[in-house]
């Protein structure tokens, strides 16, 4: 099994655009109980996200011929900053068939002075003085 990562068109996003990775693929045998997983970390090699087609319950699925997943982050939440994915397939919990670390760097803009990797909606609520907000 070959995987081969690269993020669909481009390497340049806003914060909270949506972001499609393209995994893919050759196989040279069948991988019964196949799970694609896919992990962002910062630049520094802090994980920000992790999650595979098994944590998400897609249907288990059986992987025979070459061919392509794609995994889309709608709205992505991730502060301004430089990104890269690690991606693998497995056969079942236990067997990694491939893995590629540290591929496909890409970058978050955007204007904001929040601190840390993600962008978390949230609400401030203020008592006493002269004024509530």
């Amino acid at each position: 099994m070959i995987l081969i990562m690269k993020l669909k068109e481009k390497y340049h996003f806003k914060s909270g655009e949506d972001i499609i990775f393209e995994i893919t693929y050759e196989t040279y045998e069948r991988i019964e109980q196949a799970i694609f997983g896919l992990s962002i970390f910062r630049i520094d090699g802090t994980r920000c996200y992790g999650s595979n087609t098994r944590v998400d319950q897609v249907k288990e699925f059986v992987i025979e011929k070459d061919g392509k997943a794609r995994v889309c982050f709608d709205h992505n939440k991730l502060l301004p900053g430089r990104y890269f994915v690690d991606v693998c397939i497995a056969r079942g919990m236990d067997m990694i068939v491939d893995y590629l670390d540290t591929v496909n760097e890409f970058e978050i803009t955007g204007i904001t002075e929040e601190m840390g990797f993600m962008k978390m909606s949230h609400s401030w609520e203020v008592e006493g003085g002269d004024h509530v907000i």
